[in-house]
């Protein structure tokens, strides 16, 4: 640089010329007054043009007319200023095959201010190095492109679901109520078979409920409003109602499911309707993946401060890569698969531990009394 500077203006401007033609590429630089006094030839060939068609205003010309607002400012703020920076703009590029007409890509200007020997305080020259980004930001649109259709499926996606709820909760709500008015005797005296259906027919309708529920519901997950409503209630009083739900499916496949579940367990503080929702999906893909004929078993126990419900099958198992992930299977031999639930409810649910524990304390009864304390005194120790 000290050698050149000692040079004349002439060998300045052409030592500049070969640095531009042969190291940095496609380079323009620009006066202080913002119009281009050095084009090399390499910008030519990127806007496939002549480089005297790019002298005076015909670079301008082939900046898109939306970009030209932001390339004036970009060229006026690097000649007042003192750091580089780069915007991204869209030029008319003249195709080499005749008739093609032209088109517009996208070109990177990374602008440095050059400042002169003597700091007057006057507008700087600006050195812009320009380079071809368009198949960037080709691929960035079509990322766009992809996000908005995601989101537009999603959407679509959330308003059919609230639709189909909204539609289906008044044949269920008629379903369930006349089921219950038929077990109330409302329509006359029914037959002890006829009562015992009225009452699968209810709870069926109750759970179906339920379900478009937590169809509503994974609007408001999407949304981030979906809130869990916790409340204590017994486990073992989702088995019989969950069996009930899968009992034809398991007796089409001639699948027999064993229930092991302690009449006594502690209270736990969830949502039950979720819980049911869970204990119903383990329950339905065991029996769905059991070879026919064969059994599931159904297990609900304590574990330290957790409910731990377990669903075993003797079915076609999962592949190992799939184990890895999420439960016990051994290919061909079925599968088992635990859930954890904490007793005292999921953080977030709206209570403290405080009022959980008055919960517990007006609820439980001398069994699940014992339990705490038990539980209580191990804690301390």
């Amino acid at each position: 640089l000290e050698i050149i500077s000692a040079e004349s203006p002439i060998s300045q401007t052409r030592a500049f010329a070969v640095l531009a033609e042969n190291i940095l590429g496609a380079v323009v630089r620009y006066g202080a007054d913002g119009g281009p006094v050095f084009i090399s030839r390499s910008a030519g060939n990127l806007l496939g043009c002549r480089t005297f068609e790019l002298d005076g205003a015909g670079l301008f010309e082939r900046v898109h007319v939306m970009d030209r607002p932001a390339y004036r400012k970009a060229i006026s703020d690097a000649a007042n200023g003192t750091r580089a920076s780069t915007i991204e703009l869209r030029l008319r590029r003249d195709d080499a095959e005749p008739g093609a007409g032209a088109r517009y890509i996208w070109v990177e200007f990374a602008l440095a201010p050059l400042e002169g020997e003597d700091a007057t305080g006057s507008s700087n020259d600006v050195l812009a190095v320009l380079r071809d980004v368009s198949v960037r930001k080709d691929a960035e649109q079509e990322v766009e492109a992809a996000r908005k259709q995601a989101e537009d499926a999603s959407e679509a996606k959330s308003r059919f679901l609230a639709t189909i709820g909204h539609e289906l909760r008044t044949p269920l709500n008629a379903i369930v109520g006349f089921s219950d008015m038929m077990s109330e005797g409302i329509g006359g005296t029914l037959s002890p078979t006829h009562t015992e259906y009225a009452g699968h027919i209810s709870r069926s309708g109750h759970h179906l409920l339920d379900v478009v529920n937590m169809l509503l519901d994974m609007s408001k997950i999407e949304a981030g409003k979906f809130e869990v409503h916790a409340e204590l209630f017994a486990p073992q009083a989702l088995v019989e109602p969950c069996l009930q739900m899968v009992e034809n499916l398991a007796r089409d496949r001639a699948v027999a499911i064993d229930a092991a579940v302690p009449e006594k367990l502690p209270q736990i503080m969830g949502d039950e309707r979720a819980c049911r929702q869970i204990l119903i999906n383990l329950l339905s893909n065991a029996v769905k993946f059991s070879h026919d004929g064969g059994s599931v078993a159904l297990a609900m126990r304590r574990q330290g401060k957790m409910l731990a419900i377990s669903v075993s099958d003797s079915g076609i198992g999962m592949r190992p890569e799939t184990v890895e992930r999420i439960v016990v299977s051994e290919q061909g031999l079925g599968t088992t698969i635990c859930v954890l639930l904490p007793l005292e409810g999921p953080l977030g649910a709206g209570k403290s531990s405080a009022t959980i524990e008055h919960l517990y304390a007006t609820k439980r009864d001398s069994d699940e009394d014992k339990w705490l304390q038990d539980e209580k005194r191990s804690a301390a120790k």
